[in-house]
Order: C-alpha cells, then structure tokens, then sequence
C-alpha cells in the first residue's frame, strides 16, 4: 500500500492509538476491549521479553490504522525449548479494511520473527482469516469434570503470591504440553504481577462459557504441585495443572476441597490431552481440536535443531541398530536425516539434490512442524507411498502422538 509505514511503537501518543484501537474494536462483550488494551500495557511495561519494537504499528498518513505484537517465547517441542513467538493484538481501523494494512503488519511479524532466528509462531484467531498466510491447526484441547472428594477436611490450598515463582516454575516444567510455551521464572513473575487472564476471564463469557468473577493460582506448602482456576456464577474450571503426577491425586483432592469451600459444585476441567490426570478414577475426557490457536512455520532449520536430541533418544529406544540416511523434500529444501555415525544429525541441503539410500518422502513445511508438535503420525505416509521397511521403522521411531495443547493463560 503506497504510503504506509509500519515499525515499532514509538512514544505515548501512537501507544494510546493502539489503545484506542484496541477499546473501539475488540468489544465482543462488555469490558472486553478495555481488558484488551489493558494487557496491550502489561506486555510493553511489565514483560522483559517484549519491547516497543514488538509492537508494530502501520502508519498511513501520520496516523496508527493498525497494530500487531509479537512475543517472544521458547516452545516445548520434542522434550525441548524452541525458540518461537506469540503472535496477538492483531488490529485494523475499520476504515483502511481490505486494502493490505493488515497483511503489511503480518509480514512485518513474519519477518521480525526471521531475523530473530524464530522456529515458528502461533496465535489466537480466526482460522478463515489466518489460514491465507500461511497458519495451520494442530492443537487439541481436553475437558471433563472433577469428581467430588468424599474428605471432609478444609483444603491446604492457598493463593500464590510473588514469593512463590520457583517452586511454581518447577512444578509447571514437571509437566508441559507439546507445543506451548516453555513456563520460567519470567513467566510466574508476570503472571503473578498482572494476574493474566484475570481482566478477560471476568469480561468474556466465550473462553470458559461464563463470566469469572475470581481467578486464582493455588498452591500449597504441602504438596508439590499448582493449579489455575476460574470461577463464577457456582462453576469452576481448572486451566491449568502441573506437578509430579505421583503427587496429582492428593493434590486434585485439595483443589475439589478448595471448591467446595467456596460452595461450588460444579468443576469442570480444560487441560492438554495427555495431562496424567486423565488416567485418574473418576475423571473423564472429551478432546476436541482447539481451532483458534494455530502456527506458523517461519525456520525449520531451527526446529529440526530444537528437536535433534530427543529423535535421537526416540531411534534408540526403538531402532538403535540404524545405520543409514532418509530424507524429507518439502516446498524448497530437502532435508537429510542421517546417522551412519551412529548418532542423528539433520541438515537441510537444495531441493533435490540427494536421496536418502534409505528411502525419501516429500511433505510440507507445515506436516514437518505438526510431526514435531506431536499431531501428525508419519507412518501413514509412508505405508500410503509403498516406501521400504527401513523407512517405515524410522519413521515409526520418530512419531510421536503427543498432540500438541495450549496454556490459556499463555494466549494473547
């Protein structure tokens, strides 16, 4: 679009444009607009990660017409942290609509993100939307209900509070989800300062199904573990749940005591797919793919490096005896999985340029990341092009159905 320029925010006044933007246009329910420019704050001010220049404003003509913010985050793929973004506060005036701001502001992103040697980014949006530049579902989500606790005895649960950060940090990498964000101490440190997704959870009715008049990290001095719940109107949903999963049934129990203690009965559940208490007695799941959140791949190279040790660890659990090469060709680059040495090293190579002696797939960038998220299982792709034995069983050795889930508290 002639004429437009988008770079990072720069000074208060285009930072209360994006503000402004924000109020006028993320209104889908009461306060929500104002919960929204809230956080816009509280990622500029309070998360060292995030600077004025991840906030990157299209400006036509002197004035801000839209907006867009990338975060930087590690992601847990494949064990691993990759170094990836979140991508949100996605915002156009309605008056330059359908003109090319908010692809300019996308790329903007997309190209931010490359220079910062990103692996991927993902993102909370519409799909219909997202999917023209380049996003991809992938992530699952599960829910059920927490049975009642037939104990009778007071819950030792408390809120956390700012002292708390590394044992939470601790429990929380006891157990993260394939393709969220990887919790560290300045994690717990903002969430704990700015209470996200306190603001929105009071104000949105649609991310739990009603309104949340509380919102509350609990944890305890007894036992090793924590959990993020939102409550309203008799309902509770637990969001978010971590710790070692020898301690998860005392735990569960605290938190059923804590409900009932605030006179609520109905306990519902939102966590990843493979969260351990899903094995628990009495608690069931149903999943459902979570179509809002989505990625992007912006640098396989640095995803195949993030995810090298533990494929590693997989062929040796289940194919230690290979020696050999495979390759996978996706839209510009072949890469060579090769391990004659006896130990996994990855390299992308031109197109084209040499067939693994092992046998060779073609598949997308995009079905590359989904193996390593977890979603997608490779050896129906190699049964469904009659590929060789060897193949089949590396394949089969780096598959893992780990269906990749995302933390709400995470979103933005």
């Amino acid at each position: 679009m002639v004429g437009l320029d988008v770079r990072g925010v720069s000074g208060t006044e285009e930072r209360e444009c994006v503000r402004s933007l924000l109020r006028s246009e993320f209104e889908v329910a009461p306060g929500v607009s104002a919960a929204f420019a809230a956080l816009y704050d509280d990622l500029l001010e309070r998360d060292p990660h995030v600077t004025p220049e991840h906030s990157r404003v299209a400006i036509l003509e002197g004035r801000v017409v839209g907006h867009a913010l990338l975060a930087p985050r590690n992601i847990r793929l494949c064990g691993g942290d990759c170094p990836a973004g979140l991508v949100g506060l996605v915002v156009v005036d309605p008056a330059h609509r359908g003109v090319g701001v908010g692809t300019a502001l996308l790329e903007s992103i997309f190209q931010m993100a490359k220079e910062s040697a990103l692996a991927l980014l993902v993102l909370a949006g519409d799909p219909a939307y997202y999917t023209r530049f380049g996003f991809h579902t992938a992530y699952t989500v599960s829910g059920g209900r927490l049975p009642s606790c037939d104990e009778d005895s007071p819950s030792s649960l408390r809120a956390a509070s700012a002292k708390d950060t590394v044992p939470l940090t601790q429990s929380s990498l006891a157990s993260v989800p394939s393709g969220s964000v990887t919790p560290d101490l300045d994690r717990w440190r903002w969430l704990l300062d700015t209470g996200h997704p306190r603001r929105l959870l009071q104000t949105n009715p649609a991310m739990l199904g009603f309104i949340a008049t509380e919102d509350v990290c609990l944890i305890s001095d007894r036992e090793h573990g924590y959990a993020r719940v939102a409550a309203g109107g008799g309902k509770a949903v637990v969001y978010e749940l971590g710790g070692p999963s020898s301690e998860l049934p005392e735990f569960v129990a605290a938190i059923r005591r804590w409900c009932d203690d605030q006179g609520i009965q109905d306990v519902r559940l939102r966590l990843p797919e493979r969260h351990a208490i899903w094995g628990m007695s009495g608690v069931s799941k149903q999943t459902s793919n979570d179509n809002e959140f989505q990625f992007k791949v912006i640098d396989l190279c640095v995803m195949w490096a993030a995810a090298t040790e533990e494929l590693e660890r997989r062929i040796q659990e289940n194919v230690s005896d290979w020696r050999g090469s495979v390759t996978m060709t996706t839209e510009s680059t072949t890469f060579v999985l090769d391990r004659q040495s006896g130990a996994l090293q990855i390299d992308g190579i031109p197109k084209g340029q040499s067939t693994g002696q092992d046998g060779d797939i073609t598949i997308p960038d995009w079905g590359i990341a989904r193996l390593l998220l977890g979603k997608d299982d490779l050896r129906r792709a190699a049964a469904a092009s009659d590929a060789g034995s060897v193949l089949d069983r590396v394949l089969y050795a780096i598959s893992q159905n780990d269906p990749p889930s995302f933390n709400l508290a995470d979103g933005i």
